[in-house]
């Protein structure tokens, strides 16, 4: 029998130590549409884990305009789904559905993700799911406004977008990857390192730039070092560091928002008097919008501080929204 030399044995044990750190590399799914397709977010990720020394295999599901019922209702991908061998599913629902309005969103998205999380869940019972926060439109989405107030400008939609990711992840015990929270960041930090394409809806190379680092910290529970752009690591590494701590809510951009709109508007609830307190630096058209996206009342404001009786809605939440030259402004309050 042919002896093999102590540099053979070392040189097998080191074949045999790569090709079992080769068999690691993490296998993630992409579910979703175009804003996975455009500039193909999944191979950016694999070169942004590349030059960070980490090893992934990525696959996507990716239809336009999919929405999460498309994939629930068809017994294929979800055999692909419950079959196939990976590590992660990333789930992202159509750019408008998941900010639909409450009843909407719960009839319409909310069940149809869930089948899709407990499917893979049910087969890979170490597999993680992660939810894709998306974006609001550059200039909010001027169709579905008419009918639902947080639809009218880019930060109230991604306001929406936020919550009700953020909800399903938490109630279905999985993941977020914040992008939507990163590019809120982005622009009101620096708002001329555009992240829309020119359709107003779709990533730019950098918002699909900035969207992998996202989903890289996100994977790994780490933070960037080698990307390749500094100012969209910086964003990446801030906003999911802060993930936890950041809510929901405008409050973190208000500076900024006010900057961009270049006006003035704001609103209380007053409980004594069952009324809206409003302060808006010009004259204004209001509506408000129960969450069913439902008109209750509309009329006018005077430049100033007015008045706006609510006593005979119905306890709850609202949106309160005033049109400007700029676009629709709108705000939440809660009637008691």
């Amino acid at each position: 029998m042919k002896k093999l030399s102590l540099l053979s044995l070392l040189t097998l044990a080191l074949f045999a130590s790569n090709n079992m750190f080769a068999q690691e590399a993490l296998k993630v799914l992409f579910l979703g549409n175009s804003y996975i397709f455009t500039n193909n977010l999944p191979n950016t990720l694999k070169e942004v884990a590349e030059a960070e020394g980490k090893t992934i295999k990525v696959e996507s599901i990716a239809q336009g305009g999919a929405r999460f019922q498309t994939y629930a209702n068809n017994p294929e991908i979800l055999a692909q789904i419950s079959e196939g061998d990976y590590d992660v599913l990333v789930m992202q629902g159509q750019s408008q559905e998941v900010a639909f309005p409450p009843a909407q969103f719960a009839n319409e998205v909310y069940p149809y993700a869930q089948i899709i999380d407990n499917t893979f869940k049910a087969s890979h019972p170490q597999g993680r799911v992660i939810y894709f926060m998306t974006w609001g439109y550059r200039y909010g989405d001027s169709y579905n406004c008419q009918f639902y107030p947080p639809f009218c400008s880019f930060w109230t939609m991604g306001e929406e977008l936020c919550n009700n990711y953020t909800m399903m992840a938490n109630d279905f015990n999985s993941e977020i990857a914040p992008v939507g929270k990163a590019w809120q960041m982005s622009i009101a930090t620096d708002s001329t390192i555009v992240l829309h394409s020119p359709d107003n809806s779709h990533p730019s190379m950098e918002g699909t730039l900035l969207s992998a680092y996202v989903f890289y910290n996100t994977l790994f529970n780490t933070t960037l070092t080698n990307g390749a752009n500094a100012y969209l690591q910086n964003i990446a590494n801030t906003t999911t560091q802060n993930n936890a701590s950041l809510a929901c809510n405008l409050e973190n951009y208000s500076a900024a928002i006010e900057d961009v709109l270049s006006d003035d508007f704001s609103l209380a609830y007053l409980a004594d008097s069952k009324s809206i307190q409003v302060y808006t630096d010009k004259k204004a058209d209001f509506v408000i919008y129960n969450m069913e996206g439902k008109l209750v009342k509309h009329g006018k404001l005077s430049k100033g501080t007015s008045l706006v009786d609510v006593k005979k809605l119905q306890e709850g939440a609202y949106t309160f929204s005033i049109k400007r030259e700029c676009g629709m402004r709108t705000l939440k309050f809660v009637k008691l």
